[in-house]
């Protein structure tokens, strides 16, 4: 009984070290901006991380709400191209306001962590 205990405990302090050690490993988190327009009911612009680079600008889910009294609403969402750009398309939407948001992601690669971006708000009339 005494060598299961010491064993769980030596693997709970091993797991510990791991996970400290890969906290600690990556570079320190990397602001992200969110740009967005609005044109017809089209939503687009670019995400971008001056510190953070391509790593942190290509392949980033961006997502557009409506903001609402309660939950704000998803309208659509885009995935980042290499220079940062997203476009949702025309989403034929009403009046209102709405923003881009891009959520923080952690690259597991290289322990990056970018975290996440939010745009100021548009109002389509």
């Amino acid at each position: 009984m005494k060598s299961k205990l010491t064993t769980f405990v030596a693997l709970v302090m091993c797991m510990g070290l791991v996970l400290a050690g890969a906290a600690s490993a990556g570079d320190p988190p990397y602001p992200t901006e969110v740009t967005i327009n609005e044109q017809n009911g089209d939503f687009h612009g670019k995400v971008k991380s001056p510190e953070g680079g391509q790593q942190c600008i290509e392949d980033r889910k961006v997502t557009v709400y409506k903001k609402k009294d309660g939950p704000d609403q998803k309208v659509n969402s885009d995935t980042s191209g290499s220079g940062g750009s997203w476009d949702t398309g025309n989403t034929h939407v009403g009046h209102g306001k709405y923003y881009a948001k891009a959520k923080r992601v952690l690259l597991k690669t290289d322990a990056v962590l970018c975290e996440t971006g939010r745009s100021e708000t548009v109002t389509v009339n």
